[in-house]
């Protein structure tokens, strides 16, 4: 009896051994977060980068979008790619806003049409508001109705009259508060000027021939 004991506590010992070592063993494991890829932190490490927030400032690239404008029709900005883009954001009939409407339809939407620039005029206002502002001024350039906000808080257009300038590569260049058409002016001309020449540059505008 003793010999059939013996050899039964020795097996009940070596798998109390295998139990204890095998235990021991997967507590020093390191931990797997990643799936078994062996990253840390499991698809934290292949997030994309949150997309931006908030208003956008100068050098910002300018994403697409669509309003209507003061007879319905949907416009979008990228009906005007490839232009310099000047938006004038402006509320209401009588402000410093409408004063500077006439100058900003003749010596940009007008005068600087030639050189590939298109003025929007962006207004808070209602449809039917803004349909009478562009019947009595006369306005020949798009209006758009931006009743909920959403494209002035993007430009931090909150208080108008505001002015901003998009490039031909949709790149914010310009935003300012205030209806100074004469600095507005100078800076379109400004980016005229230095678009004209590096086109020359290119090779994308021929210079013109002197007459011999």
């Amino acid at each position: 009896m003793t010999r059939i004991v013996r050899p039964l506590t020795a097996v009940v010992m070596l798998g109390a051994l295998l139990v204890v070592g095998t235990s021991s063993f997967a507590q020093k494991q390191p931990k797997n977060h990643a799936g078994g890829n062996g990253q840390k932190g499991g698809d934290t490490a292949n997030k994309p980068p949150a997309e931006k927030t908030g208003p956008y400032k100068v050098g910002d690239t300018v994403k697409d979008f669509k309003l209507a404008d003061s007879n319905g029709s949907d416009a979008h900005l990228s009906d005007y790619s490839g232009k310099t883009i000047v938006m004038f954001f402006f509320s209401k009939d009588g402000t410093a806003a409408g004063e500077a409407i006439p100058q900003i339809q003749k010596d940009i939407a007008e005068g600087q049409k030639a050189h590939g620039v298109i003025v929007l005029g962006i207004t808070t206002d209602d449809a039917a508001t803004a349909k009478a502002f562009v019947e009595k001024h006369a306005i020949t350039f798009p209006v758009l109705v931006d009743k909920d906000k959403e494209v002035s808080k993007a430009f931090a257009a909150t208080k108008t009259p505001f002015c901003a300038i998009v490039n031909p590569k949709s790149k914010l260049v310009y935003g300012q508060a205030g209806a100074d058409v004469k600095s507005l002016i100078a800076k379109i001309e400004s980016l005229v000027a230095k678009k004209e020449a590096k086109d020359g540059k290119d090779g994308n505008t021929p210079p013109e021939k002197k007459p011999r």
